[in-house]
């Protein structure tokens, strides 16, 4: 060992000790320092507020059901049928059936009844929507009725309408009335 070298171990061992009491002192204020703060809480996220559900009267519904049955033909769905389920579903009081020849008229036909009810009066937007690309059963539910929309083979399968046997059955027909023979 060198002589200077002998020389700076002392000096840099004293740093260290000076280093270390200034740590412990700064340790000792933060610990105060956090014992007088009160305790910080951890931020909530708000709730998303519940969906008020306010009954349509019976004339309110019913063209309600109407709408989302004009946008479902304007779309050219085929075997438009509507299930009255008043009192006997507490779930809803309509079912609409449509069918859709492929998956993106089934999307089109989803869509056109979305736009067709949040545009009207009273807006409107669905509570739920299940089923999306891919699947051959779309269905939107705007509480007091529901909207299903299947592929031939998928309406044929669940049979909905033999589910409901029991519900009258309104048969939705867009087309005009003939005009009387003169």
């Amino acid at each position: 060992m060198t002589a200077k070298s002998a020389e700076k171990t002392p000096k840099t061992a004293e740093k260290t000790k000076k280093t270390v009491e200034k740590a412990k002192k700064n340790a000792k204020k933060a610990q105060k320092t956090a014992a007088a703060a009160p305790a910080a809480r951890p931020k909530r996220a708000k709730a998303a507020p519940e969906p008020k559900l306010v009954r349509s009267t019976p004339l309110q519904l019913k063209r309600l059901v109407a709408r989302a049955c004009k946008a479902l033909s304007s779309r050219k769905g085929v075997d438009i049928a509507i299930l009255d389920l008043t009192g006997k579903s507490n779930v809803c009081d309509y079912v609409i059936l449509c069918t859709g020849m492929n998956q993106p008229h089934l999307r089109a036909l989803v869509e056109e009844v979305a736009a067709k009810m949040r545009a009207g009066k009273p807006s409107l937007g669905a509570y739920r929507r299940c089923g999306e690309r891919g699947n051959d059963w779309i269905a939107l539910d705007y509480l007091e009725f529901v909207v299903h929309v299947f592929t031939p083979a998928m309406r044929a399968y669940y049979d909905i309408e033999g589910l409901w046997k029991d519900a009258p059955r309104i048969p939705w027909d867009d087309a005009p009335a003939p005009k009387p023979a003169e």
